[in-house]
């Protein structure tokens, strides 16, 4: 049995998940966790009735509310062990959607390693437990609620047991606004794929619908107005004052900014790699010369942007924070450096997605490519419109992150499948990806360390007391 454990397809996920959660219980906690969304001596009981009286108020978030008020009021070993489920789960999802049985063992490296450089010093903005549990978990569940799709393109077999599990996965997971969204794109594209195709899947339509039930419990919400109302007047006063387009701005210039200016490790991966396909697929010169646009964005703003701020000062310009009326707005009047910084990071994206198109070798992955980014991407967006843009902080790019991690990992494990790259280079990509990934370990050992404490470094605690 351990010998099969060993050699089994998924053990980099066990592995990976299980450091993952002993890291994560020797986090202290902080913000919400200790403040708003803590019930001392609570019961299940009372846990729920909470979560919903806070539909009424605040959120629409019931069922992700719950599991944080029951793990802030116990050992955080309890939510670390839940985190690293969660990963498993997301991990897994990745695999069972993107990866073909015959390379299951190499795609599941490559997307730990890839899962591993989402950047979680966001998962701790409110809280460890508030934060990841809102955000983690509902991705990992929603991803998972993404495998019908594939299965039922594909015209695989559910056993019974799947029925129940899927459509609870999405249930779940649908009840973050970003994830809901996320969902609701791709059954409605799905649907009316299968539809066009003159096939029928009733299990897909019945998901289809839970996801715009799980929309309309969201917009419905009698909290939305009051929590809205009371950002306005407390935390973001100058929202009242945009209008449609100022505030499409806002959530599309700051969603921008963090993917691309932040410094973010899993983007400038992602760049560098889809960089290298190109050049390993086309010989054109403007192809190439064209994948190494966003790299070069990427690293001269990340990575290499003290070397390269010292020598071009003004490149720091495009790290500034985006102003609460939006990149570009009245008071700047549309300037030269606003319009650039908004052009550059335009051209950008509009290059990135260029390279998808050119690596996916028929309409099924680039339209499954397609709808991950541009979906994920307007799940972000979309923020604009509500006042907490600026105080949820970046956590909020969290879904975002995830969908362009498995735009990569789709288009990665296609180009394996169509046999385009060698066996060498692909080795020698999991092998790079495999340092960066330890490095990502070592840097989450640390932000663990650092998070809601006033010593540094490192100290031990035992985590169950």
């Amino acid at each position: 049995m351990k010998k099969k454990l060993l050699h089994s397809d998924w053990t980099i996920f066990y592995i990976v998940s299980l450091l993952f959660a002993l890291l994560l219980s020797f986090a202290f906690m902080g913000g919400d966790d200790v403040a708003s969304m803590r019930l001392e001596g609570g019961t299940l009981a009372g846990y729920w009735l909470h979560s919903l009286e806070l539909y009424q108020t605040q959120t629409a978030r019931v069922l992700i509310n719950f599991p944080i008020f029951i793990f802030t009021d116990h050992p955080p070993v309890f939510w670390a062990i839940y985190m690293g489920i969660c990963l498993l789960v997301l991990m897994s999802a990745f695999s069972l959607l993107f990866v073909d049985r015959e390379y299951r063992r190499e795609g599941n490296h490559f997307i730990a390693c890839m899962v591993m450089m989402f950047p979680f010093s966001v998962l701790y903005e409110a809280g460890w437990i508030s934060t990841a549990t809102t955000y983690l978990a509902s991705a990992a569940f929603g991803f998972m609620a993404l495998v019908p799709v594939r299965k039922a393109v594909y015209g695989e077999p559910f056993r019974w047991w799947e029925y129940i599990l899927f459509a609870a996965c999405l249930i779940y997971g649908a009840n973050l606004e970003q994830m809901m969204a996320v969902l609701l794109a791709c059954y409605t594209v799905a649907v009316l794929v299968l539809a066009f195709r003159k096939k029928t899947c009733p299990y897909l339509i019945v998901l289809l619908v839970l996801c715009i039930l799980s929309a309309a419990f969201i917009l419905l919400c009698p909290g939305n107005g009051a929590r809205t109302d009371m950002e306005i007047n407390t935390k973001y006063p100058p929202f009242a004052m945009l209008n449609l387009i100022d505030k499409a701005e806002l959530g599309y210039s700051t969603a921008l900014k963090w993917l691309l200016f932040d410094n973010n490790v899993f983007m400038a991966v992602s760049c560098i790699l889809l960089a290298l396909l190109i050049w390993k697929k086309y010989q054109d010169r403007f192809y190439r010369l064209l994948a190494l646009f966003p790299v070069c964005v990427t690293l001269l703003t990340g990575p290499f942007s003290s070397a390269a701020e010292t020598m071009f000062p003004y490149l720091a310009c495009l790290k500034q924070d985006i102003p609460y009326y939006g990149l570009v707005n009245a008071a700047n009047r549309g300037g030269i450096l606003e319009f650039g910084r908004f052009f550059l990071m335009s051209l950008t994206v509009m290059t990135i997605l260029a390279e998808f198109v050119l690596l996916a070798d028929d309409a099924g992955t680039c339209l499954a490519a397609m709808i991950l980014l541009l979906a994920g991407t307007a799940s972000r967006v979309v923020l604009g419109f509500s006042p907490t843009i600026f105080a949820s902080g970046n956590r909020t790019c969290s879904i975002m992150s995830f969908c362009i991690i498995g735009a990569v990992v789709l288009i990665y494990m296609h180009n394996i499948r169509r046999l385009q790259l060698s066996e060498r280079f692909r080795k020698r990509i999991l092998t790079a990806a495999e340092i960066v990934m330890a490095v990502c370990f070592v840097n989450l050992l640390f932000l663990v360390a650092a998070a809601f404490r006033t010593e540094f470094p490192y100290s031990f605690r035992v985590p169950l007391l």
